[in-house]
Order: structure tokens, then sequence, then C-alpha cells
């Protein structure tokens, strides 16, 4: 991950960002077929028996896996890939762009696999009108799914919808055959499916085709059922058998249109076509495990001439007049109006900064709120890629009009090796932090629409610190990566406190302390999929368990530090879909302590209440800031979207959360000046969330819901058990 140039952005957020609508053209499926040994068939429906689709499509299901081009030992072959957008309707004053195309990008990529679960896509070629960047590419490529046969969900413009071929698909899908057709020696059966009408989920329609011999599926069309989506984009592929008698994709095709623009009496109307090429399979290739680096899909272009040389190979056919004159032209423009400068700015704009020439501003640091500070303001300041592509340096300052104290802070990031992800991160700061936090997820890896973004408006007990920190990270295998930090720190609470095997007595003043410490982090995501460019680090989430585990040891006498302890904090999360359930989404997070340390070195629960506040899915929503406290303890956030419960441009999501919390405290007769309370009978609240209330083309959304606490922590009010939350959502990415 090259920190001056990723993005804190899955490929569905970002991917979300273009708004696309509905095109589709079918086109016929077997031009060459004979007419004499085709046989017509009425659509076949059986009422109160056994429908013969329906035990067609049950032996393709059973059969998909092993009909896969994945049952293959290994293999690897070439990509062609072609992005335009054609103009359909140009109003007279535009007609002079009919002898081009609005867009025009083109890429080749080697993929590579080996058994069970090594995938690896290398672009080694990229070229896109107006700019030179092969993110499009990345992105455009991923419109449709790849294959087939992968498994039981199709993904189409990020969006997962469940296959045809999926197991069970016969209880959700109406399939109907309706042709037959003889083809070297064997029997194709044409077969159209939709939802049942009484079925509510993400789903298809269209036509597939099915080899009767082997149960394989050479030809499919589909388009998503729901028209409301931000993107229904229909799809056309055909599969071609390998000399190993597995199904291989040939030729993957993907047509959307664009918005209709209408500017001052002008108008353009045009859709863009999406088309994948596979060439030159070579199966049971000698693929090394080390032939697989720890990203899934990487830009290794060596230059622009063996870029041009690559596309000249594996095009399909040469570009046209229309084509070359796109690139001309649009070249020209992007020259002229300096797009590639506009878009090397978005790395710097999606961490929260403004770009100005080799400086990103950063923009949280201009004006925040706190408690203890009330309004803060200030600035940072920190370098870019157009100054330096693998170091970032930079500071902030900071003043607070409540608490009329400056604070500041300085760092650097130094990408040591970008093969492994070897990365060296320097901090040092004198700033406010939270007592007693217990988040493995930064602030801002949680993201603008989680709640927990905010939760420091309502925190009432502050540090003033100041540290000095390191950390080393690394990704020494695909799915793990593993860090060694350390830090020193002088803190003194910012409110009434003393912690008392330090002090003889108590008395109104704040406890100061210093501390020295050591930890090693490790985080397992199996299968998470990482896409790199030369500017861009993106990834999709994996579909398994995520797992953090966190070691902290604390070192006495050193510098003056005060305590001698072991630390471990733990998360795990998880998201499991569902065929017409929605998806479920929970995370156990936990800690522990083995002995009494002063509060601020506590875990503090995370806590998010307000009468009206947002929804954060890893905190506790009618629990009050600084509520409870604990030295260990574990922590579980459940919640499940029931999806799309009904077509329409109205469709809400129901959600439903309950979240529990045990947790022990040693020695609360330690602390004075706090409250000491801590969950060792269990805390627990439950919610009701309705989901996507208001929506804006499915980018962003916004919902409401409730929250009630009960059980031994539950208060004595029942008004002041319940807590109000509003949610944000993009329900695209869902």
């Amino acid at each position: 991950m090259s920190f001056p140039q990723s993005l804190p952005l899955s490929v569905r957020h970002i991917v979300s960002l273009c708004a696309l609508l509905l095109f589709f053209q079918s086109s016929p499926i077997f031009a060459q077929e004979n007419p004499e040994t085709r046989h017509n068939l009425e659509g076949v429906t059986v009422h109160g028996g056994v429908n013969p689709a329906d035990m067609l499509m049950d032996s393709v299901a059973k059969y998909r896996v092993r009909n896969g081009a994945y049952s293959t030992d290994a293999f690897q072959y070439t990509t062609y890939h072609k992005m335009a957008i054609y103009p359909t309707y140009l109003s007279d004053s535009l007609q002079k762009l009919d002898s081009q195309l609005l867009f025009l990008s083109e890429s080749v990529s080697q993929v590579f696999y080996k058994s069970p679960n090594r995938h690896y896509e290398k672009m080694v070629a990229s070229r896109t009108s107006g700019i030179q960047t092969s993110i499009f590419n990345l992105i455009f490529s991923r419109i449709q799914f790849q294959n087939l046969y992968a498994g039981d969900y199709l993904e189409v413009f990020q969006v997962e919808y469940v296959s045809p071929l999926a197991s069970g698909a016969t209880r959700r899908y109406d399939f109907h055959i309706e042709d037959t057709l003889a083809q070297e020696g064997d029997t194709l059966i044409r077969v159209t499916y939709a939802p049942k009408s009484s079925m509510a989920f993400k789903s298809l329609r269209g036509t597939l085709w099915v080899h009767l011999g082997d149960y394989a599926v050479p030809h499919i069309q589909a388009v998503p059922v729901d028209k409301n989506v931000l993107v229904c984009v229909s799809v056309e592929q055909e599969y071609r058998r390998a000399e190993n008698g597995r199904w291989f994709p040939d030729r993957l095709t993907a047509r959307f249109p664009l918005p209709r623009i209408a500017l001052r009496g002008d108008t353009l109307e045009s859709y863009g076509l999406s088309t994948i090429t596979v060439k030159d399979i070579v199966l049971d290739p000698q693929l090394h495990n080390s032939d697989f680096g720890v990203v899934d899909v990487e830009e290794v272009i060596a230059s622009h001439k063996s870029s041009e040389k690559f596309l000249e190979q594996y095009r399909d056919s040469m570009l046209n007049d229309k084509e070359i004159r796109t690139y001309e032209v649009i070249d020209s423009i992007g020259r002229k109006l300096k797009l590639q400068r506009r878009l090397e700015l978005l790395p710097s704009l999606s961490r929260g900064c403004l770009p100005v020439g080799p400086i990103d501003i950063d923009l949280t640091r201009i004006v925040d709120y706190s408690y203890i500070e009330g309004w803060r303001f200030g600035l940072g300041l920190y370098t870019n890629q157009r100054m330096a592509r693998f170091c970032k340096l930079g500071g902030y300052f900071a003043y607070g009009l409540k608490d009329k104290t400056w604070k500041w802070g300085a760092l650097t990031d130094w990408e040591l090796y970008r093969k492994r992800d070897l990365i060296l991160k320097l901090r040092v700061f004198n700033d406010i932090v939270e007592s007693g936090t217990t988040q493995l997820v930064s602030r801002d890896e949680m993201g603008m629409l989680n709640g927990e973004y905010y939760r420091h408006w309502i925190i009432t007990k502050y540090d003033l610190s100041r540290t000095l920190f390191a950390k080393l990270q690394m990704r020494p295998f695909k799915h793990l990566s593993v860090s060694v930090a350390g830090g020193y720190a002088w803190n003194h609470t910012l409110y009434d406190y003393a912690f008392l095997p330090d002090v003889k007595r108590y008395d109104t003043t704040s406890y100061s302390y210093r501390n020295c410490y050591m930890r090693v982090g490790v985080r397992f995501a199996y299968q998470e999929t990482t896409y790199r460019t030369r500017n861009f680090s993106l990834y999709e989430m994996s579909k398994y368990p995520t797992v953090q585990v966190l070691y902290e040891h604390g070192f006495r006498n050193v510098f003056g530090s005060g305590f001698d302890y072991n630390k471990i904090n733990f998360r795990a999360h998880h998201l499991q879909r569902y065929k017409i359930l929605g998806y479920s989404e929970l995370s156990v997070i936990g800690g522990w302590l083995d002995r009494s340390l002063p509060y601020s070195l506590l875990y503090v629960m995370a806590a998010g209440y307000e009468k009206i506040g947002f929804y954060g899915q890893e905190q506790f929503a009618v629990m009050r800031p600084n509520e409870f406290v604990t030295d260990s303890y574990v922590a579980i956030f459940f919640r499940h979207n029931f999806g799309k419960m009904w077509e329409g441009k109205f469709s809400p999501r129901i959600v439903v959360c309950q979240n529990i919390g045990f947790g022990w405290l040693r020695h609360p007769e330690h602390h004075c000046g706090v409250t000491t309370n801590s969950i060792e009978k269990g805390y627990f609240e439950s919610g009701l969330m309705i989901d996507n209330l208001l929506s804006v083309k499915d980018l962003l959304a916004m919902g409401i819901g409730v929250f009630y606490r009960y059980g031994p922590y539950a208060l004595s009010s029942w008004k002041e058990n319940i807590a109000v939350k509003v949610s944000l959502t993009v329900p695209m990415a869902e």
C-alpha cells in the first residue's frame, strides 16, 4: 500500500461515484445455426408437477464447479479489454462528434491461476483517451463478472446478484425451456430465467444455453431486474471448452447507457460498451508460489513503447478511423484541460486533502469540535506524490477556543519496499487523545459515513499527550499483514483524577504519567482483493472473517516510564451475504490487561449516546460516554440488513441490530475522580434501523432508527434507555 498515493476507499465506493444508467441491446446467439437441425418448441410451463427446466438447471448447478476453469490445477491466459462510449443521438450543432467516439480505452492483462486459490492479474499495457492512467481500465474491466462458474453470486457493476447457476436457484428463479439446437453431436437447450414473482432479492433475468452433454453453459445473457439501481448493465458472455474439458471465458460484453445531456439547446445521448476477449489459454503451466505477490491485480507497464506493442498484438482488429480520431482529439483536449494533472489530485482528495502543487492542505484540520476544546481551528500541510512518490512529510497545528491551548504534530511515511508493502511511519505530536480508547480501527479508516467518525464530539475525557511513535509494517504474505511499533508518551489528564498506587492521597488535580511501550500486530484477511496501479491502491473486502490481534508490552523505568504490563487487543469482523435475506455483519472486539493501570490505559467502552446522533457500527448507541471502564472486556456488534424488500424507487432497507458487552475491572478503588462502573453482568441493547429512506441515485442514502437499552444496566426511566440514530449509507455498495 503506497501511502502518499493510496485511497482509503474500496473498489465499490470508487465505482459508485460513476453515475450511469441502463442500456440493453440483444444480439443473436448462433448466427450460423442450421435451420434443419433446430427444433422449435413452445415455452414449457409445468404446473402441479416437476418443471423439466428446473431439473435441467439443478444439474447445471451440480456440475458448475467441475465445468469451470478454476477446477484446473493451473492455467494462464491473456485478456484484451476495450471500453468505448458511443453517441446514439447528437443534436445538429454536435454532429461533428459523429466522426469519433466520446471515450476510448484499451488494456492487455496476463492472468495466472494456481489451485486452490492463488490468482494474479498483471496489466502489461494500457491506453486511455485524454489521460495517462490505467485506473479506468481497472474499474471498467470490473463492470461485469469475470467468470460465470466461479460462485453463487454474479457481480455486475459492484452489485452482487444471485446467479441462475447457483445451488438452489430453482427455488428463486422461474426457468423455462424455449428452444433446442443440435450442434457438433450434442444438444444445446435455450432456457429463459426470471425471478419468481413471490421472491424479492437481487436478481437477474435473461437467457442462457445449456450444453446437454456436460451441463455447461457456453452462452448467457443477463440484465438486472431492478431498473432503479445506479447502473443496470446488460451482460452477454460466451465461453469455450478447453482441451481439458473445462469452460473458459471467451468473450465478455457489457452495455450500459450514459445520462442524457442537454445544455443550451444541445442534446447528447450515448452508451458505453465494454468487451473482454480471452486469448492464449495455457493449461497447467509451471507456476510457482513465488510468482504470486501480495496484490491480486497490478499495473506492470514497462514503457509506453512496450504498451503499444502489446495492444497492437492483442487487439481484436486494427483501430478504425473513428477510434484513431478519438485518441487524437481527446488526447489533445486532455492536454489542453490538463486532465492528467487533475486526476492526480484524486489520491489527495480521498484523504480529505486539497492539493496545491506538491503540497496537500488537510481539510479535516481546518475546523473541528470536541467537548474539551470547543471549536478547534488549525492547518495541516503534507507533501504529495508530485514532490515524492515514495515518501510523505508533513505536520499540523491547531488551537482550541475553549481550552485556549495550541496543539501540533509532525509525521513522515516511507515506502521502503513496495512489492511487500514495507512502510515505515514516524509520528511526533503534542495533542489531545481519548482516554482509554478501545479502537483497533482508526477514525479515518471508519470513514465519514460511520457514526464512529463523529464520536469525538461527545467524548468528555481526554489526555494531553506528548508522544513519539514509530511503526514498521509489511505484508509478508498475500493475506497477512504484520507490524512492529514502539512509542513513548508523556500524558496528563484533562480532568480531575488520581491513580492511588502512584499517589498517597487524592486531590482535585490532573494526573500525569509517562509510558514506554512496544506493540506487535497481525492482521489476517483471507482472500481480500487488492488492486494496485502506479498511483492508486484499492481493496475489496474479504468474504471471509478478518482478524486483527495487537499485543502491547509496557516497560517500566525507561526514560521515567512507570508501568510494566502486558495488553492484548483483538478484533474479528465478518460480513455474510444471503441469497434472499440480505446480509449479516458481525464484529467481535475484546481486550485484556494483566494488571491495574491508570484510567487512560484501561478500556473505556465505546459509547455513542446522543438523543439524536449518527449510527456507528461498533459503538453502543445508548451507552453514555465514559460510563463504563474495564481492564478486560468483550463486545459483540451484530446487524442484519434484510436488503431490498420490494421493487420500486422507494425501497427502504430494514436493519435489526444487537449490541452486547461484558467487562471486568480488578481494582476500582485505585481510581479516584472518575466513574468506575464495569459491566460484568452484561450490557444489552437492541435497535431497529430503516435505511435508505432518502436516497440520491443510490450514491448516498439516509435512514433513521431507534435503540433500546435493557438488562442489568438499564436506566430507571424508559426515556433514558432510548436513543435515535441517523444512518448514512451507500446503497449500491451494500
